[in-house]
């Protein structure tokens, strides 16, 4: 029993032993911690520090460059407006308003003309569609006569039967002449 409380005891005794030794490691790798963040801190603002002076430094050379190029700019816009309002502003209206005018001309022509194209190509559509109604009707019809058409001439009327037919012609239909078609 001794040794079972010896055993005991000592497990206990080296279980607290580990814990004290743990608690000491996080407290330590805490204070590791927040020294490393403090000093992260610490050179991230130097460094935001340096680039934000360094910016404002090329901001003002560039403002500097810049006015100058506009002072520049403006002075040659200023000469050159001078000049194409001496030399070159009549013609160039001229050259502008004829320019317009050929321009509006042919718009309008080529408008016009659109439009008379257009115009015909519907007028065609509209012309082949009632082309194909009648082939239609003309198909239908010509179903329905069984090949029976009428010819005039000058030797007379005639009703022409259809190739192959053998016409009976002792029938009548209401009282007036009819052939009735046989085929072969």
């Amino acid at each position: 029993m001794k040794e079972i409380s010896t055993l005991g005891s000592l497990q206990k005794h080296l279980l607290q032993k580990q814990e004290e030794k743990r608690e000491q490691i996080e407290a330590l790798t805490q204070q590791e911690l927040e020294q490393l963040g403090s000093n992260l801190r610490n050179a991230a603002n130097r460094v935001l520090h340096i680039i934000e002076n360094d910016m404002q430094g090329q901001i003002a050379r560039m403002n500097q460059s810049l006015k100058k190029s506009l002072d520049q700019t403006r002075t040659q816009a200023e000469t050159l407006q001078s000049t194409i309002q001496k030399m070159w502003l009549k013609p160039a209206l001229i050259g502008l308003s004829l320019f317009l005018g050929f321009s509006l001309g042919s718009w309008g022509l080529m408008q016009f003309l659109s439009y008379q194209i257009t115009s015909q190509t519907e007028t065609l559509a509209q012309i082949q569609h009632h082309i194909e109604q009648e082939r239609q009707t003309l198909q239908i019809l010509q179903d329905k006569t069984w090949g029976v058409t009428l010819h005039q001439d000058k030797q007379g009327r005639f009703v022409v039967l259809p190739p192959g037919a053998n016409p009976k012609i002792s029938w009548s239909v209401d009282g007036r002449p009819a052939l009735i078609l046989s085929g072969k």
